[in-house]
């Protein structure tokens, strides 16, 4: 499980891994909900920590620990599973999630997906004082622009090419 701030976690990935990509989709997640979620989280890096798990490539990766998290607090993406193929072919998740409605916007998720592309301007914004601000200001919801006010969260989608084959511990 990793941890880090938002703008050490997305710099990593577009500043300085080459081939990585991400993107920022706003959310249509409550509060509470979002709070349950984070919670989980917690939950999960405190057994992590108690008793460490092998990462695995397919099954006990990154994006089947979020569907895994959101299946714990109740709210699984429609028609999802922990292991259905859209989510153990991580790159489909992002669509997955669209379809069940978690994405705020009425684009077709190909120019959603366009718009929350974020590595041009992470780059250009790299140690500025509001980075979270910046990369989110002008992001289309709904087929309309906003800034980071404004309903919903924010989710961070990464499509990380893979760097070699060796198995990794989680909570390390």
């Amino acid at each position: 499980m990793l941890r880090g701030s938002e703008r050490d976690l997305i710099r990593l990935r577009t500043n300085y891994r080459s081939g990585e990509t991400v993107y920022l989709f706003r959310t249509t997640t409550s509060p509470q909900w979002a709070r349950d979620l984070f919670l989980q989280y917690l939950r999960q890096a405190n057994r992590l920590r108690d008793d460490p798990k092998w990462f695995n490539a397919i099954t006990n990766n990154c994006t089947t620990n979020i569907f895994a998290n959101m299946a714990t607090t109740g709210q699984m993406a429609a028609g999802g599973s922990r292991y259905s193929w859209w989510v153990l072919l991580n790159g489909r998740a992002p669509e997955m999630l669209y379809r069940g409605g978690y994405f705020a916007g009425q684009l077709p998720f190909s120019e959603l997906k366009a718009q929350a592309y974020v590595n041009p301007v992470a780059n250009t914004v790299n140690d500025a004082p509001d980075f979270s601000q910046r990369i989110r200001k002008g992001r289309a919801t709904g087929g309309k622009n906003v800034d980071h006010e404004g309903a919903g969260g924010w989710s961070r989608g990464l499509h990380i090419r893979p760097r070699s084959k060796q198995r990794h511990r989680q909570g390390d």
